[in-house]
Formats: structure tokens, C-alpha cells, sequence
């Protein structure tokens, strides 16, 4: 299973900042055109594996899965970006939306728009599901479905109650009428119906 979570890249030093800056604009620049941009092999790369057409628009520089790194300090999750003229790269701090899951770092993105954004992506197995004992059943009706109302989500404990308890909710049957499917004004076909 493979997640993506945005980390925001946070208290740049004005010379890692003036780093990432060089190394995004000369991504754009290389996609572009211009093959003599100071640029890591390793986004000449990626951008040349990755992006066929190229339009004129900004895209996001692709980090390789073996060329980054992520460690976890006191306040902050350092990141290891690749760039030109740098050796072993930059660390930049980066906050992360939600908590990073126990997983693979892979392949990720670093996007600019109004800051700096890395976009992660980790791979990890995902969690098993517990099955429900017995079937739920679900009336998939003519015009409307009619299914049980109980607990979301329906796969471990939280399904018993529904299963022991169902209420089904669907409108009221006409006595006497029993139709298979109404006729489709735009459909050659005649509806098969009892009265």
C-alpha cells in the first residue's frame, strides 16, 4: 500500500533556500530546453525519464527513492534533497500534515508554490481487516437501494452491531404492482411488468 503525505518544508537558511531555488529553476529551465543548466544527474534523470512533452509549465523536481533521506529530530523531520554543487546534498527542515507511517521511504516530489513542498511517498503493508462472521445483505432495489443503516466501517468489531441489529430503510412497495424495470424513454426495450 502506498501513501503520500505533504510535508511542508519549514526555516530555510537563506543559503538552502538560495540552493533549492538554483536547483528548482534550472530543473524548469533544462525541461525547457536550455541542456547546459548546472543541474544533479540524478534530476537530469528524472526529468528526462519522466517528462515526455513537456509544456510550458512549472513541474515538480523527482527524487530518487536511493538519493534522499529522512531522520527525525527534536522539533523537526530533516530531509536530504540532492543538488548540483553540494556534496551529499541539503537537509532541510520539513513539517509534516499528518504522522509519518512506519514504512519505505520512496520515490517523492518537491513542489513549489507559494513554499516549498515535499510530497512523500511511503510504501508499507497495509493493515489487516477483520472480516465479518456472517454476509450483511444489501436489496440492490429497482429504482433505490435499500441497505442496512449501522456502524462505518463495517469490518471489525464495529460491524456486530449491524449484523445483529439490521434496520432496513428502502420506500414503501404499492400492493399488487411488482415491476422488473421501467422503461427508459431513449431504450428500444418494453418493461416486463405484473399488475
Amino acid at each position: 500500500m502506498k501513501l503520500t503525505i505533504q510535508a511542508g518544508i519549514v526555516g530555510l537558511t537563506r543559503r538552502k533556500k538560495e540552493i533549492l531555488d538554483r536547483e528548482y529553476d534550472n530543473l524548469q529551465r533544462f525541461l525547457w530546453g536550455d541542456k547546459t543548466v548546472p543541474l544533479y544527474s540524478a534530476n537530469k534523470q528524472q526529468a528526462l525519464r519522466y517528462y515526455g512533452k513537456v509544456k510550458r509549465k512549472e513541474y515538480p523536481l523527482s527524487l530518487r527513492n536511493d538519493l534522499i533521506n529522512l531522520r527525525e529530530a527534536k522539533a523537526f523531520w530533516f530531509l536530504k534533497i540532492p543538488v548540483y554543487g553540494v556534496r551529499d546534498g541539503i537537509k532541510v527542515p520539513v513539517k509534516p500534515h499528518k504522522e509519518f507511517p512506519q514504512g519505505k521511504l520512496c520515490e517523492s516530489k518537491i513542489v513549489k508554490k507559494n513554499r516549498y513542498i515535499a510530497m512523500l511517498t511511503f510504501e508499507f503493508e497495509a493493515p489487516p481487516i477483520r472480516k465479518c462472521s456472517s454476509p450483511l445483505a444489501v436489496d440492490l432495489g429497482e429504482r433505490f437501494t435499500a441497505t442496512t443503516v449501522g456502524y462505518m466501517p463495517l469490518y471489525g468489531a464495529a460491524c456486530e452491531p449491524a449484523l445483529n441489529h439490521p434496520r432496513m430503510e428502502a420506500p414503501p412497495v404499492r400492493e399488487g404492482e411488482f415491476t422488473l424495470f421501467h422503461r427508459n424513454p431513449s431504450s428500444n426495450s418494453m418493461p416486463i411488468s405484473q399488475k
